[in-house]
């Protein structure tokens, strides 16, 4: 917590001193949990506790992510892999003059810029 904690004063300071406009300070979490607990059945009951409409879960004998997001990161199709950022983007449009007031409604805003 300490070690958090100071992260988040550091941000703090880039932040009153115009460096970075937001940031996002995370923190791994790591808990044992009863070994007649799976981590699946883990997972399934935190999409229970949690219904987001993205999650994942994700195994290696090194270690297991569980994941619960209302945004989508990556796509995979089993073959390919879709990285989709969400953050300062905009969808592109067919129309080209769509596609110009999207591409200038992006520049103008100044969240999306600072995303």
């Amino acid at each position: 917590p300490g070690r958090f904690l100071e992260q988040v004063k550091a941000a703090r300071r880039f932040i009153r001193a115009g460096d970075i406009s937001q940031v996002n300070v995370s923190q791994r979490f790591a808990a044992p949990f009863p070994g007649h607990a799976s981590a699946f059945g883990l997972f399934l009951k935190l999409r229970t506790l949690n219904p987001v409409p993205f999650a994942a879960f994700f195994h290696h004998p090194s270690s297991t992510v569980l994941s619960c997001s209302p945004e989508q990161f990556l796509a995979s199709d089993g073959t390919t892999v879709t990285a989709r950022p969400i953050k300062g983007t905009a969808r592109r449009m067919q129309d080209p003059a769509a596609d110009d007031a999207a591409k200038a409604a992006l520049r103008a805003s100044e969240k999306d810029l600072a995303e």
